[in-house]
């Protein structure tokens, strides 16, 4: 099996990063989305599952929660995969 590694810059906000996917010969399409919540240095640990509890809980349901990063300088990246029949729509607009 070959392997490609392209890198692929951040995406920015509120953008798409596409990718196809061909698995057993069928190919997928698949759709990310990579968000941030910025939090100030002052909130507490509590503060700030309840800000990301809050942005998840408004946010897109088309799109469903991959992964919550590690927080860096106050930011939180958290990543999104369309849920799966709306990344052909999303690819077709």
């Amino acid at each position: 099996m070959n392997q490609v590694c392209i890198p692929v810059p951040m995406p920015a906000e509120d953008e798409t990063l596409e990718l196809e996917v061909t698995v057993g010969g069928t190919t997928h399409l698949m759709a990310y989305r990579i968000e941030t919540v910025t939090l100030g240095p002052e909130v507490t640990p509590a503060e700030r599952a309840e800000e990301i509890r809050t942005f998840l809980a408004d946010y897109d349901p088309e799109w469903a929660l991959v992964q919550i990063g590690a927080p860096g300088e106050g930011v939180v990246p958290i990543t999104f995969r369309m849920r799966q029949g709306n990344a052909a729509a999303e690819a077709e607009r």
